[in-house]
């Protein structure tokens, strides 16, 4: 029984904490090869002071590159951008 449950509740940390945060940086990563313009929501630090996870982070990272790309390349850019993107940079 208490295997079970220890083995659940690991279950439900590692989805929450690790599985959760790659799929949302993955669908990311997927929308901006489809739209190289599109802004995301970047997400700073509670109000109580604690740190934010990596995975927080590298996800804050993947909306400012995105963010940066979409400044650096403008309106022209974005059609070359998307289009490598879906070649997979070749």
């Amino acid at each position: 029984f208490v295997l079970g449950l220890g083995a659940m509740l690991f279950s439900k940390d590692a989805n929450t904490l690790v599985l959760k945060p790659i799929e949302r940086m993955v669908k990311k990563v997927r929308e901006v090869s489809e739209n190289p313009l599109k802004r995301f929501e970047v997400f700073e630090d509670d109000d109580d002071g604690s740190t934010q996870m990596e995975t927080r982070m590298l996800e804050n990272s993947i909306a400012k590159i995105c963010g940066l790309l979409a400044v650096g390349f403008g309106e022209a850019g974005s059609e070359v951008i998307a289009e490598n993107m879906k070649r997979g940079g070749e």
